[in-house]
């Protein structure tokens, strides 16, 4: 289970990135929204409910709908009668790209979609259309080798990035590696968010990873189109280039 949830009298919640470890709260950035809204409330306790042995509720959704809650497990059917899960509509969005994509990511992989198109292929896709895509990633688990141990930065910055990063930056994609402003015994960058901008208006946030191991996880994701709710993550995703290290 890697869901990360809260419901407060059933109608105020907070779902996000964030892991309730107090030990962390200092060291890792976070994402995550809250909602006072019964309707959101009963969606996640239905999750809640589901995870506990019950019985997971089926309902329609639209795609194109300014909102959208979605569960690795959900039963969320479209107009069509197929199921829109969370690698769905991730894949679906960026393939949606008009100008541009602002990620910033734990870590990602070659999520794969429903007929095994990537997650890598559609950001590059997106790029040679003419989208501007610009990706933040945890520095330290960006490079292949051991992680958590302790590196001077010139030794960090040696190690060769992982395949689906290097592909990435080798095809144009605009790649930023954050860490922190001091090296620590146990390097850890503060980035541990899975979030994503589109357009400038379009907010996917949660905690789903982007690789394939989320499909496998009790995950979700929240899609929310609108341009005030894009406001704070627009401008974190430029706070953190200005206060941590970018390479």
């Amino acid at each position: 289970m890697h869901t990360k949830f809260i419901i407060f009298n059933d109608e105020d919640c907070i779902l996000g990135s964030f892991n309730i470890t107090f030990d962390r709260w200092g060291s890792n950035w976070e994402s995550g929204m809250t909602f006072h809204s019964k309707g959101v409330a009963r969606l996640l306790n239905n999750i809640f409910q589901s995870q506990r042995g019950g019985f997971m509720q089926k309902y329609g959704i639209d795609p194109y709908s300014q909102f959208n809650l979605l569960y690795t497990f959900g039963r969320h059917v479209m107009s069509n009668g197929e199921n829109y899960l969370p690698h769905h509509a991730i894949l679906a969005e960026i393939n949606r790209a008009k100008q541009s994509i602002k990620i910033r990511l734990f870590l990602i992989s070659d999520l794969l979609g429903k007929y095994n198109e990537s997650v890598i292929c559609a950001l590059i896709n997106a790029k040679n259309r003419g989208v501007t895509v610009h990706i933040l990633f945890n520095g330290h688990l960006a490079r292949q080798g051991r992680i958590g141990i302790e590196r001077t930065m010139e030794e960090a910055l040696n190690r060769q990035l992982l395949p689906a990063i290097e592909r990435l930056k080798s095809s144009g994609v605009k790649i930023g590696l954050v860490y922190g402003q001091e090296n620590h015994s146990v390097p850890y960058s503060p980035i541990h968010s899975k979030y994503c901008i589109i357009d400038d208006y379009i907010v996917i946030d949660g905690s789903f990873n982007w690789y394939n191991t989320s499909v496998f996880s009790h995950d979700l994701i929240v899609i929310a189109a609108n341009h005030e709710v894009a406001k704070p993550y627009l401008y974190e995703f430029e706070r953190i280039q200005q206060v941590f290290r970018i390479y």
